[in-house]
């Protein structure tokens, strides 16, 4: 513990712009603020000022707190909001699916008696006509929202027939506001709530009239929502659901009177895509608005609804809004365009493998038709090559690291681009800091030994990875390892879920063999690094690579084509991902994920390649069983990218007679 006298702090009444003067002064990570008698009072923390650099948006107050809003009802606000305010909420919002009713106008009229105009703000609100937004701007509501059934877990429509279509609605209520401003003097903030599916209905709700957007399903995607993220049919999702559904049972937003329970539901319990973190996918989103404002001439809100120019559309001119009557050259639409992925793209998200049967009919069938629902499955959450290359020095840090280890270590971007001053350590949760870096210093520094550690990450406390790793040199005095990680997270729960049901379970990865090998670019050679992938023999060297592999059978003759496809795209710069059949050391194939990171070399910006195998072939072989191996062939396509994954030589070629463009691709 460090002494008071050596112990570096501020008294009680400093700024904060001085307590992070003294922060930089010192190169200290956190300031204690202590009173006249030297008890403490406050911290002031070195990670708050970098947030709120990398966050200038981000809504605070005069004392630099986010701004905190709370629902309230109508049944319980009188023990509710005293207990909210108190707490230090900023605004208050009546949370219900009706709001022109005297139930809302008995609680915003208690509310300014009690608080007055200043103390806190109130919104009230659902409403979707002038009628009910004057009946709430009169009872003194600070804003109002507007749209009745319009969400996308909300069935008020269907259930009783009420509700109105969201831009009729917003029209009307926006006109409304500002003839009341006119009128009074009082603007009153209007708040567009549901009807947002994609990016652009953002846009189109502010220019229609709305002040601000009240997004559910848009942030339930996200990492950072508190629903569980589920595997549903091999595509994570999200769980999200209605206030007004069973599973909600949120009986006071939609009660009528009478017994405490919801007498019929009107929202629904379901899922929606995992879309990953928050601050990624908000940034597109606020780029594509700010985007659309300059087309319009506006530098605000108010100058968009004043220069934006709405008009109804026609079901040809939605065609001609997107691309048409030419064949694209980005794989993923060529092939939606021969009616492939077009079933599946609005219902799995990014990052994962279509395993197709596409040998059933012709291609030009397929295409006519389209594809047949029980003919396809998602492969979700192969392990890939996630790597590095880190050094053991004082420090585990990084020479190499590609970006999709840096994503499974919850590095930001800021991160990424100076990853060779991280420890790879400080990444592990600190409960599991001591055993891992044992690991680490006592066992591989001295022994070389392969490396195979499961451990909780510190940022993501849900998330839970396996690093495996082979010794490849020495630089100067400290050894050099080739390191990849899996996600493991949905099997180390599921082995506690067994745990808890007494169950004796000891658990087995079917990829829990890593192999490697390194492609020299210059001298087209191979240099494998494990003796488990060529049959049990490792050469020390294999000239002209593809041809050895095929000659020998090491890679099954029919998936010769992806084979040389993959070292072409290597000379060329890309990093390919391929699914192949690959001979073991019993003389049998298996499906084995091979995945290719750079490395850099001296002046050479691309000299040697790395090449990671991990073992898939249970992930495959059940997929292609439920989709009826015997009668057909199978393709294998990255939903983000549209590349073939899994493919031999007729996928090939018939992708070939498609005409499908794929970058560096060889064909007979």
């Amino acid at each position: 513990m460090t002494p008071f006298a050596n112990l570096v702090y501020a008294r009680e009444g400093i700024t904060l712009s001085e307590a992070n003067d003294i922060i930089w002064e010192h190169k200290l990570n956190s300031l204690p603020i202590v009173d006249e008698k030297n008890r403490l009072k406050y911290f002031v923390f070195r990670k708050d000022y970098d947030c709120h650099k990398d966050n200038p948006d981000e809504l605070l107050d005069e004392k630099k707190r986010y701004r905190v809003g709370a629902g309230i009802n109508t049944r319980d606000y009188k023990d509710r909001v005293p207990a909210l305010v108190s707490c230090g909420a900023d605004v208050l919002c009546i949370d219900s699916s009706e709001g022109y009713s005297e139930w809302q106008h008995i609680t915003l009229s208690w509310i300014k008696e009690q608080y007055g105009e200043k103390k806190v703000k109130v919104g009230a609100g659902n409403v979707v006509d002038r009628e009910g937004f004057l009946f709430l701007a009169e009872s003194g509501a600070d804003f109002v929202k507007v749209g009745i059934g319009g969400g996308s877990i909300c069935i008020t429509r269907e259930t009783k027939g009420i509700g109105r279509g969201q831009a009729t609605a917003l029209l009307e209520v926006a006109k409304a506001r500002d003839e009341y401003f006119e009128k009074h003097g009082i603007y009153i903030p209007i708040c567009s709530d549901g009807g947002i599916v994609l990016d652009y209905h953002m846009t189109l709700a502010l220019a229609m009239g709305a002040d601000f957007l009240m997004l559910g399903r848009y942030f339930a995607r996200f990492d950072e929502s508190p629903t569980e993220k589920v595997n549903v049919k091999g595509s994570y999702m999200k769980e999200y659901w209605g206030e007004g559904s069973s599973r909600a049972r949120n009986w006071q937003r939609y009660d009528l009177g009478g017994d405490g329970k919801l007498s019929f539901v009107e929202g629904v319990d379901s899922y929606v895509p995992y879309a990953g973190p928050l601050k990624d996918n908000l940034q597109l989103s606020l780029s594509k608005i700010k985007s659309t404002m300059c087309n319009c001439g506006a530098l605000s809100i108010s100058q968009l609804q004043e220069k934006a120019r709405l008009t109804v559309v026609s079901s040809t001119s939605i065609v001609e809004g997107g691309a048409h009557d030419v064949l694209l050259k980005d794989s993923q639409d060529s092939l939606k365009k021969i009616g492939l992925l077009s079933y599946f793209l609005h219902e799995i998200c990014y990052d994962k493998i279509l395993l197709v049967n596409i040998g059933v009919r012709s291609m030009k069938e397929v295409g006519q038709s389209g594809p047949v629902k029980e003919r396809m499955l998602s492969i979700n959450n192969l392990p890939g090559g996630v790597g590095g290359v880190y050094e053991l020095g004082d420090e585990i840090c990084a020479t190499y690291l590609s970006r999709g280890l840096a994503k499974l270590l919850a590095y930001t971007p800021k991160e990424f681009h100076s990853y060779d001053e991280l420890d790879l350590l400080d990444s592990v949760h600190e409960k599991e800091r001591k055993h891992i870096k044992a690991v680490f210093f006592q066992k591989l520094k001295t022994s070389h030994k392969e490396l195979d550690v499961s451990f909780r990450l510190q940022r993501r406390e849900d998330c839970f990875i396996r690093l495996l790793g082979r010794y490849s040199r020495h630089h100067g005095q400290f050894p050099v390892y080739y390191l990849v990680a899996s996600d493991i997270s949905e099997a180390h729960q599921n082995a506690l879920a067994l745990e808890r049901q007494n169950t004796r379970l000891q658990f087995a990865f079917s990829h829990s063999t890593l192999e490697m090998w390194e492609y020299h670019l210059d001298a087209d050679r191979l240099v494998p690094l494990s003796r488990t992938v060529l049959g049990g023999h490792a050469p020390l060297e294999i000239q002209d690579p593809a041809a050895f592999l095929l000659d020998e059978e090491y890679i099954h003759p029919d998936f010769s084509i992806t084979l040389r496809n993959d070292f072409a795209r290597i000379n060329a710069g890309d990093e390919p991902d391929s699914i192949l059949s690959v001979r073991t050391v019993t003389g049998s194939y298996r499906w084995l994920r091979l995945s290719y990171a750079f490395l850099t070399d001296g002046s050479q910006e691309h000299g040697r390649a790395i090449g990671i195998f991990q073992d898939v072939h249970d992930e495959i072989a059940m997929r292609l069983q439920a989709l009826g191996q015997d009668k057909a062939f199978f393709g294998g396509f990255n939903l983000e990218t549209g590349e073939p994954v899994l493919a031999d030589n007729r996928v090939w070629k018939m992708m070939q007679a498609a005409m499908i463009s794929m970058p560096c691709m060889i064909l007979p």
